[in-house]
């Protein structure tokens, strides 16, 4: 029996569910730790760039790739601990709106 994956079976969709898997993580079961401790905020802000980026994967362009990228590049100061969790998470919140924006912007 060959397997042939569907159009929707690709790293991007691999990557959006990583996003949500680790949001309803967050949101779910570790969501006490976030409650103990603010500085956990900073696992809303990776699953977000995480969905952010899957989503990009799918209208191949330059503003959703710039976007992407943008939002990716945000990872590295808020483990260096550049700026708090939540202000991170606050930045990916605008730029997913944004790339949502974007995306429905082109149409199908």
């Amino acid at each position: 029996m060959k397997f042939e994956p569907g159009p929707w079976m690709t790293t991007g969709t691999g990557i959006f569910l990583l996003g949500v898997a680790w949001l309803l993580f967050w949101l779910g079961p570790a969501f006490n730790l976030y409650e103990a401790d603010a500085r956990w905020a900073h696992n809303f802000a990776f699953a977000i760039i995480l969905i952010t980026v899957g989503i990009a994967y799918y209208r191949p362009s330059v503003s959703t790739w710039t976007i992407s990228m943008i939002a990716s590049f945000i990872t590295i100061p808020t483990e260096l601990a550049y700026w708090s969790g939540m202000t991170a998470t606050l930045i990916e919140v605008s730029l997913l709106g944004l790339l949502l924006i974007v995306v429905a912007g082109n149409g199908s």
